[in-house]
């Protein structure tokens, strides 16, 4: 009997509540979108960034330009070892102009130096070289 004198009334209630559910359910599910797209922007810069560096540090002609290092020395004073993408080099009784030729073409080069030893022996220089791209 309650229901029927307040039947307008629970009508209009319920659908208010079905109004504000309606309304929060939109009003989350623009936040998940928005959510979604901020992150996936911020992934693919990311990954822009990662193809960029690596187009720093690994250039197509890299390979040519390391092997141009040997031009600079004679052969006669040049141990060179290369394996995959790792290198040592050892450089015995070399002058101090070409040492420094030497290292300043190397240090221009994007490759990773594990270990750069250089020794002095009267006027001659030794350098032990290990790297990697």
């Amino acid at each position: 009997m309650i229901f029927k004198t307040y039947r307008n009334e629970l009508i209009v209630a319920a659908s208010i509540l079905l109004f504000l559910f309606a309304f929060l359910f939109a009003h989350y599910r623009k936040e998940a979108a928005i959510e979604g797209a901020t992150a996936s922007k911020t992934e693919l810069s990311q990954i822009k960034e990662a193809a960029a560096l690596r187009r720093v540090w690994h250039p197509k002609g890299l390979k040519k330009r390391i092997e141009k290092l040997k031009t600079f020395v004679p052969v006669g004073k040049l141990q060179w070892r290369e394996k995959g993408t790792k290198l040592e080099i050892r450089l015995d009784a070399v002058d101090g102009r070409t040492l420094n030729r030497f290292v300043g073409k190397l240090l221009s080069l994007p490759v990773r130096i594990e270990r750069l030893h250089m020794t002095r022996a009267g006027t001659s220089y030794r350098l032990e070289c290990k790297c990697k791209w």
